[in-house]
């Protein structure tokens, strides 16, 4: 009989290893993919700053990019230390709130009273 507890404890603990390891690799996996949407709206605006804009535009973009990086390494941070099954939805959803208004921040580079 104990040895029967003591395999299902097991299986119990190697079960959420293995979901916790599947949360983390969706959280990795959003983070990555709404901030490259993000990215990808800022080089779009950046581009023509950087070929012909204003210079005065310029630290609209660094800090744009700033932005990113700084929301993806947090979100990293977070998910590798906090995260674990089950998976929680709610900051799931605050990524993607969190990247709209990234992207039309990003779409305003020229006209910075809007930012």
């Amino acid at each position: 009989m104990s040895d029967r507890i003591d395999t299902d404890r097991r299986d119990a603990s190697v079960t959420q290893t293995q979901l916790d390891a599947l949360v983390v690799t969706i959280e990795l996996t959003l983070i990555s993919i709404v901030q490259g949407v993000a990215l990808s709206f800022l080089a779009d605006q950046a581009r023509a700053i950087l070929v012909s804009g204003p210079f005065s535009s310029w630290p609209y973009v660094v800090t744009g990019l700033l932005i990113i990086l700084l929301f993806w390494s947090r979100s990293l941070i977070h998910t590798l230390t906090v995260i674990r099954w089950p998976l929680e939805f709610g900051h799931n959803f605050l990524y993607i709130a969190c990247t709209l208004v990234e992207t039309v921040t990003f779409t305003q580079l020229n006209q910075p009273l809007r930012w």
